[in-house]
């Protein structure tokens, strides 16, 4: 209390140089260089604003080897805001466009998802003031990663196909396989189904080989597990089973291997959905539930979204309703929150199934309407299959014009699954639609 009231009677240029004092201490000492946190907040306080960025650098490099991404993140604000402070030169310019792209790897997994886009807009900007390519490039892959997320299908393939072509153009095989992974990814949002899995088939195939390389705030057996989780999911959904089942064997193997917490939900994710695939509610619900609660433990806000949106679906498939709403209603939220379109619009069309199985069968259109709207407006095509095929089976057929609408549902969700090779929906809409048109001729 004493030490307290005697620092705050100080003024601002005693307790700097006492901080420096401090500082040059703890630094002469070498005692104190596994505890960069220190060093930060001291140097932070000295106005040392070069050591400040170096000292915090360390700082949230040490949290995310320790998986604790938002205090990476903190640590990354410190140093990026120190380093503005520092006097304007070439090089200073070219670190301050470094740690923003290096610091994306915290503000992604913490689901910091317009921060992670404003870190690839301000490090583009800063890239093109000095006139450097390569910079500008990697700049341009890390906002295009955030669109995937952040903004519509068709912006993020724009810039996504843009910055895969610049990237080889640069000859940086960690940025191309990054830039491939996130066009694949954008491809998937956007329900290009065949275009996603020969992307991201490029990316695993470079990263499995002997010169596999990543981007800095990265590793290529993380940029390869989340290659092959993406394309293990986008083979699921186009139907390819066993496929599916050997990308994710690959994603389980590196996580297994790797046993970092990030790795593990990644390759829960794509294990959930594979099991969901397969009709494996059980099992599906048990990987997706663990998974789940390693996002919880390690604050890996990204994947909470699509893993509670999955998980409500393997509830609901299960016919655990009341779990189904409470779930998809909370991943909607986070979906909402992180800015994560693709999973509001999943979350609300599978929350509005389970909703007209729990009897409120109005809401529940409504809530499908808006979400086939929304999808269809903003270039979500699979997800328009999706709340199409949704609207059919909990759409009245009680008039000749109900059954009219449901079977204009049907011919569409069954031209948009035939266009993705979206297999498992386009077979349940045909069986859906020819048990109507059955019915109709032995009504007749």
């Amino acid at each position: 209390m004493v030490r307290q009231v005697t620092y705050d009677s100080m003024v601002e240029k005693v307790r700097e140089s006492v901080h420096a004092r401090i500082l040059a201490t703890m630094e002469g000492s070498g005692s104190s260089h596994d505890e960069p946190n220190r060093l930060c907040y001291h140097a932070t306080r000295a106005k040392d604003w070069q050591k400040a960025f170096a000292y915090g650098r360390v700082a949230a490099r040490k949290s995310l080897a320790r998986s604790a991404f938002s205090d990476a993140a903190n640590y990354f604000e410190i140093a990026m805001t120190a380093l503005d402070k520092v006097p304007f030169t070439r090089l200073r310019e070219a670190d301050a466009v470094d740690i923003r792209i290096e610091a994306r790897t915290a503000f992604m997994s913490a689901g910091k998802v317009a921060e992670w886009f404003d870190l690839g807009r301000a490090a583009e900007g800063r890239a093109n003031a000095i006139d450097d390519i390569g910079r500008k490039v990697a700049a341009m892959a890390v906002r295009s990663g955030a669109q995937n997320f952040y903004g519509t299908p068709i912006e993020a393939i724009e810039t996504g196909e843009e910055v895969a072509r610049l990237a080889g153009e640069w000859g940086n095989p960690g940025w191309l396989n990054l830039a491939q992974y996130s066009l694949g990814q954008a491809y998937f949002i956007a329900g290009r189904y065949r275009d996603a899995e020969q992307m991201l088939g490029q990316a695993c195939l470079r990263l499995s080989g002997p010169d596999a390389s990543a981007p800095p705030g990265t590793t290529p057996k993380t940029l390869e597990l989340l290659s092959c989780m993406m394309k293990s999911v986008t083979h699921t959904t186009l139907g390819e089973i066993d496929t599916g089942a050997e990308f994710h064997q690959r994603a389980s193997a590196i996580a297994d291997e790797s046993n970092r917490p990030f790795d593990r939900v990644g390759a829960g994710y794509s294990g959930g959905c594979l099991a969901l695939g397969r009709g494996n509610l059980g099992e599906a619900a048990a990987i997706l539930e663990d998974a789940f609660a390693i996002t919880q433990k390690y604050g890996i806000r990204l994947f909470v979204p699509v893993i509670t949106c999955h998980l409500g679906i393997a509830y609901l498939e299960q016919g655990r309703l009341a779990d189904a709403r409470v779930t998809l209603v909370e991943g909607r939220e986070e979906a909402r929150s992180v800015g994560y379109t693709s999973i509001v619009l999943r979350t609300s069309i599978y929350l509005a199934l389970a909703l007209s199985r729990l009897g409120d069968a109005q809401a529940a259109l409504k809530m499908l309407r808006e979400a086939r709207n929304t999808a269809r407006q903003q270039g979500f095509s699979g997800l328009e299959a999706e709340a199409l095929f949704g609207e059919a089976t909990i759409s009245p057929a009680s008039n000749e014009n109900d059954r009219t609408s449901i079977l204009h549902q049907l011919r569409a969700a069954i031209a948009i699954a035939s266009s993705s090779g979206a297999k498992p929906l386009l077979y349940r809409a045909e069986a859906l639609l020819n048990g109507m048109m059955d019915n109709s001729h032995g009504n007749v």
